[in-house]
């Protein structure tokens, strides 16, 4: 199974960019740390789920086991990794390409840059499936969601 794209199809709610966006520039603040989690599709939502960074190490991120076997469960197997780059664009970077927990999607926001980039995994290259426009998509959609 793939993800839904089409070119204005799948979004990310903007109360979960605005969530993100803000953890992330305040654990970016705090030793360049990344978040992470897992997301998944419902409907032509992206659905974020945080999880627990388990390394304390300056922009790296590990999701627990624990963490990936929800998801799993949760999406029948479509469903991906994300993290945050606190001081990089949103491009997966060497520890990325080397093995992130990703099952075919990597969903990377850039904390400079204000944006999410989603990409497709296979055989660890890495192909650009679309970017997310925190201004844009805040500006077209209601904020109750």
């Amino acid at each position: 199974m793939k993800l839904e794209v089409k070119s204005r199809g799948l979004r990310i709610s903007a109360n979960t960019q605005r969530r993100v966006r803000n953890t992330s520039r305040s654990m970016s603040n705090f030793e360049h740390r990344e978040i992470c989690g897992v997301f998944y599709q419902r409907g032509t939502q992206l659905v974020l789920e945080r999880t627990l960074n388990k390394t304390s190490n300056p922009c790296q991120f590990k999701v627990s086991r624990a963490n990936l076997k929800m998801a799993r469960r949760k999406t029948r197997g479509v469903w991906g990794a994300f993290h945050s780059h606190p001081l990089a664009e949103a491009k997966p970077g060497a520890g990325d390409i080397k093995g992130g927990p990703y099952n075919g999607y990597a969903l990377i926001y850039d904390v400079i840059g204000d944006e999410f980039r989603l990409w497709h995994v296979e055989r660890r290259a890495y192909t650009l499936m679309k970017v997310f426009d925190f201004y844009r998509d805040w500006l077209l959609e209601p904020l109750d969601d």
